[in-house]
């Protein structure tokens, strides 16, 4: 095995790790909104509820630009360490 297609298998393990680091974040994003939801559930209707709701729910949503980007980076590296891998053939 040559030099780039080490360094494309390193690459890809590098992206995948980082599309499964996204999935658990987006799975635990999900889990705290329903959190959210039913903590927020035994309040009464009221303006207070409003506030107290959308203050927690944009405290989970400031990590929903870093997760989107750990999927595109890891997507992207998956990409470039895919055609490392195959088209890293030495020529002989």
């Amino acid at each position: 095995m040559n030099l780039k297609r080490i360094l494309g298998l390193i690459i890809l393990v590098v992206g995948v790790g980082l599309v499964i680091y996204a999935y658990y974040g987006k799975q635990d994003m999900a889990v705290a909104y329903t959190d959210i939801d039913s903590k927020t559930s035994i309040i009464p209707d009221n303006p207070v509820k409003g506030i107290i709701k959308g203050e927690l729910n944009a405290r989970v949503d400031q990590y929903e630009k870093p997760i989107r980007m750990l999927f595109i980076g890891g997507g992207a590296l998956i990409v470039i360490g895919g055609a490392l891998l195959i088209f890293g053939r030495s020529r002989k």
